[in-house]
């Protein structure tokens, strides 16, 4: 039996479609009142989420309570563990995964920070696993 794949369908295009399956069922049961708030329902929602109103609302909250990086006290030797999140094999060698980058940049701005406080400064990369 073939399984239904819903890995890339955004959740206002099924609230969207299932809204007007219902409409459609709706309409050949001949419930005339709840076809017509459904209707509204249903150009209400594509308008709030068009405009970007919607979006807007729920993605405010995300990061409303994030915190501001804290200042590190380096001493006078210092190691700063890079944790690694996967490699890719290419033909020319070997790179990084996407989801390694922020975590690669934050170790160097760490290590610059490090070594402009004049104090002795190691990276260590943990072992990258290769695909």
């Amino acid at each position: 039996m073939a399984r239904l794949n819903l890995e890339g369908v955004n959740m206002s295009l099924l609230v969207i479609f299932g809204s007007i399956l219902c409409f459609v069922i709706f309409h050949f049961l001949r419930w005339n009142k709840a076809k017509n708030i459904l209707l509204i329902f249903i150009v209400l929602t594509v308008i709030l989420i068009g405009v970007g109103i919607a979006p807007r609302y729920l993605l405010d909250k995300l990061q409303d309570s994030y915190e501001d990086r804290t200042k590190v006290s380096w001493l006078t030797n210092n190691v700063i563990v890079l944790l690694g999140a996967g490699t890719q094999k290419l033909q020319s060698g070997i790179e990084p995964s996407l989801f390694s980058y922020a975590r690669i940049s934050e170790t160097v701005r760490l290590y610059k920070n490090c070594v402009q406080s004049s104090t002795e400064c190691k990276v260590i990369a943990s072992r990258w696993r290769c695909f």
